[in-house]
């Protein structure tokens, strides 16, 4: 019932245009009407559960891929949270890694996606970038390795 609420609180708040903070579990999230109310709710995260997610550049080496996966383990660590899997797009099937990310989060409920970089949820083909997609459709929080994604 109480998630109930919440949700119908959210849904209103975005049709008048009205920010809202919501605390629970740890999880803090600003709401716009650009960004709620999402398919997947906060309060069912998994607070210690995340997925990297990096693209893989022409000119990359297996030895910069190596060291990218490595990065984003250590962020991981340091947020206190397993790194279930890491998606690597490939620039000519872009951007199937990338919905197979969002299929992940909201079938496992991850409650955060680690990049190297904010370019890597840039936009590619249209204007929508990977990072208001990532916010649209889920409440996953994206975090940087070069901080780059203000939290």
């Amino acid at each position: 019932m109480h998630g109930l609420c919440i949700c119908r609180l959210v849904g209103l708040a975005a049709e008048i245009g009205v920010v809202l903070l919501i605390g629970g579990a740890g999880v803090v999230k600003t709401l716009t009407p650009a960004s709620a109310p999402s398919t997947t709710k906060d309060y069912d995260m998994d607070p210690t559960l995340a997925v990297g997610y990096l693209r893989q550049y022409r000119s990359m080496t297996c030895y910069q891929l190596a060291r990218a996966h490595d990065q984003l383990t250590a962020v991981a660590e340091r947020e206190g949270v397993v790194l279930c899997k890491v998606f690597v797009e490939h620039l000519p099937t872009d951007p199937a890694a990338f919905d197979a990310l969002i299929r992940s989060v909201k079938r496992r409920r991850i409650a955060a996606v680690i990049v190297p970089t904010e370019a890597h949820l840039s936009a590619v083909g249209n204007d929508q970038t990977k990072l208001e997609r990532l916010h649209r459709e889920t409440s996953a929080r994206a975090l940087a390795v070069d901080g780059s994604i203000p939290t």
